[in-house]
């Protein structure tokens, strides 16, 4: 209930209108005055209501007159002109001018006060927020009445006291079980320093740049390190400044960096997740700053006074154990046009990886290097081996190979398979048959590091001789071997040679046939191995290589061994390890200028001779 009082400036001897005015003092107000012009003999009352709330504008003020002669005009400074005057504000002094009929005036004022129940609230600050989010912030109540509520802004939160907040101005709407409300605000104090931080975002085509609908990844663990005792970065003294693990978002932020050397390491699974190319395209805001081997950003300088650098992000996508050999095909074959070549197949089996294979055949009737402009896809070609069809032009095919889940075809065949199409009136070709030399060749690796070469052809009417070429890029060929035809006209003529000298690596083989009276050459069909020596049995591939180096062996070793990397000046570049059993490893090359550069294989024991695999860095 609002509180009533009056005061009487003048004993008044209309003791009638003094009692109505008592009584509707006690009734209706909060405050009164009298007032008396001796002069006019005009009398004014003034009486006032509380404001019920702060700024809740709901006070009222008025005023009865006794004495002049009415009618009676009122002019308060509020430019209001009635005797009652409402929606107004505690706190203030309202003055009121009232003229009679005879132009006689009377002045009177009174103030509206504030409700006892009205309510005032007071912030503070209990503890300040540091470099981190450490800031206390609270709200009391003075007055009013309770239950209270409270909202806070920008937190959201509704407790008189709120933990756990960052440097900022925090505000506060406090509500009384009468509804008034109260609006006050704080400001949490912090220290002073650079944030660092950005993003790791899930890079779904791989390309190392953010897309609009590529979100973030939570969860992952990223370091803050300096150099620890040594002095020296990406040792494994280094020291850990900070860490922070990614929100739902994918965002991270390291508060309050003091001046100093540092990198950042994103720690993933990698077993589920690869690291993208690192510094792809144009805009620091977008790209990834991950080394795509070891998660580490470069090092970096922070110093007094440097701004907020939210821009070391990572992108990762998910892992697939893809293949690191694409195999080899076959046959080349020389068919006459409007016929169909036999079935195009594995000859050496790819390998690497773990998961289901997919295959895509691609195509092209201009062949060149791969891949090109001039090859194209052939649908529906999710097979090991591939039936072309009728074919009318020469077609040269290729075969690309990925595991299940993993997203793009990457990896090819070493090889190209060439099926040369000869017009119908081709010497060679008789109702659409090539009238050439066709034997069941073979090429197999034996136990003892050769190869042993087999061929069978139908009865021989003539005299031949039998050269065996080898390539390993399946167009230069040179003679290996030459055999004297059997000349069996009766029954087929077998023969067989054994490569005991092969090259590393793919091995392609053809027989030359030579008719001796004619002179007359014809060749047969491209056979081709895949040989690896055991003291010769680390490959390097892709060669040439844009980012990452794989280095593989067939011969696992059993003891470490180190391979040094150095470049076309001899300049060591670095030593990498090559653990016991281990078959093989990843070396990043993305940093390292375009060029030579020369792997040091050791012996590793005196049955093993040392040799180097030359590397092209693109």
């Amino acid at each position: 209930m609002k509180q009533s009082n009056f005061t009487i400036l003048r004993k008044l001897s209309q003791q009638i209108v003094f009692s109505f005015f008592f009584i509707a003092t006690m009734l209706f107000c909060n405050s009164s005055i009298f007032a008396n012009n001796a002069t006019a003999n005009i009398d004014l009352f003034l009486s006032s209501t509380q404001e019920t709330c702060l700024n809740s504008n709901d006070g009222s003020v008025s005023v009865l007159v006794a004495g002049g002669i009415p009618a009676y005009t009122y002019e308060w400074n509020t430019d209001d002109t009635t005797n009652v005057v409402y929606n107004l504000t505690s706190g203030t002094t309202y003055t009121v001018t009232v003229t009679d009929s005879q132009g006689e005036t009377a002045v009177g004022s009174i103030e509206v006060s504030l409700s006892p129940e009205g309510l005032w609230i007071m912030t503070s600050t209990d503890q300040d927020a540091g470099c981190g989010p450490n800031g206390i912030a609270h709200i009391s109540a003075m007055t009013g009445v309770p239950p209270y509520t409270y909202l806070w802004s920008p937190t959201g939160q509704t407790t008189d006291s709120i933990f756990n907040l960052y440097p900022g101005e925090y505000y506060v709407t406090v509500t009384d079980s009468n509804g008034c409300t109260a609006i006050d605000s704080t400001e949490v104090a912090g220290e002073d320093g650079t944030s660092l931080g950005d993003f790791v975002f899930r890079d779904a085509n791989q390309d190392g740049i953010q897309q609009p609908l590529e979100g973030g990844v939570s969860n992952v663990l990223v370091k803050l390190l300096s150099a620890g005792a040594d002095g020296i970065l990406y040792t494994d003294d280094d020291f850990q400044e900070d860490w922070e693990i990614t929100g739902s978002n994918g965002r991270y932020i390291f508060e309050c960096v003091e001046p100093g050397i540092y990198y950042i390491k994103f720690n993933i699974d990698t077993d589920s997740y690869n690291f993208s190319p690192q510094y792809q395209g144009n805009d620091d805001e977008l790209d990834s700053n991950a080394d795509p081997v070891d998660g580490t950003t470069e090092s970096f300088s922070v110093f007094e006074g440097m701004p907020d650098d939210l821009s070391y992000d990572a992108g990762i996508y998910d892992a697939c154990d893809d293949f690191t050999y694409g195999g080899t095909i076959g046959q080349s074959q020389i068919i006459c046009e409007g016929e169909e070549p036999e079935t195009l197949h594995t000859i050496i089996p790819p390998s690497g990886g773990s998961g289901t294979p997919e295959y895509l055949w691609l195509s092209s009737i201009a062949g060149g290097s791969f891949p090109g402009p001039t090859w194209f896809p052939i649908p529906n070609s999710n097979t090991e081996n591939y039936d072309p069809g009728p074919l009318y032009v020469t077609t040269y095919f290729i075969r690309c190979i990925r595991r299940e889940g993993c997203p793009t075809f990457i990896i090819e065949s070493e090889n190209q398979v060439t099926i040369t199409v000869l017009p119908e009136d081709h010497d060679y070709c008789i109702d659409g048959n090539i009238n050439g030399f066709d034997p069941e060749i073979s090429a197999e690796i034996m136990a003892a590091k050769e190869v042993m070469i087999e061929w069978t052809t139908g009865p021989e009417n003539e005299l031949y001789y039998y050269y065996v070429e080898r390539s390993i890029d399946a167009v230069n060929f040179d003679a290996v071997a030459v055999l004297r035809g059997i000349a069996n006209n009766s029954i087929s003529n077998s023969y067989h040679w054994m490569d005991t000298d092969p090259t590393n690596g793919r091995i392609v083989y053809r027989i030359k046939r030579l008719e001796l009276i004619s002179e007359s050459i014809v060749y047969s069909k491209l056979v081709e191995v895949f040989f690896v020596s055991e003291d010769q049995s680390f490959m390097a591939h892709p060669n040439p290589v844009l980012n990452v180096l794989m280095v593989e062996t067939s011969h696992p070793r059993a003891k470490n061994t180190s391979l040094s990397l150095y470049n076309a000046m001899g300049q060591l570049i670095d030593v990498i390890e090559f653990e016991a059993g281990e078959t093989k490893i990843k070396i990043n090359m993305n940093n390292l200028v375009t060029g030579l550069y020369f792997i040091h294989i050791p012996s590793g024991d005196k049955e093993l001779k040392e040799y180097y695999l030359k590397v092209l860095k693109e």
